[in-house]
């Protein structure tokens, strides 16, 4: 359910461009019984290419990522 939520956001986000890249690099993740889904972070606005935007999106996804994880260490 959570990847399809996933999904949906990234079909929903085409008509504002300025949150392509943030939304593509949105996940779902999963610690035993918890899942989170990980969308967030401000629209960059200082990348000029996809591929800047795109990186900074990950790079701040996987933040959030990290944090999850590190509360079951």
């Amino acid at each position: 359910a959570m990847i399809a939520g996933r999904d949906a956001y990234v079909a929903n986000a085409m008509p504002y461009p300025m949150n392509v890249a943030k939304v593509n690099a949105a996940t779902v993740v999963r610690n035993g019984d918890y899942v989170a889904f990980l969308l967030l972070g401000a629209p960059d606005e200082t990348s000029e290419t996809e591929d800047a935007a795109k990186a900074y999106a990950e790079a701040e996804v996987q933040k959030a990522v990290d944090a999850f994880n590190a509360c079951f260490k």
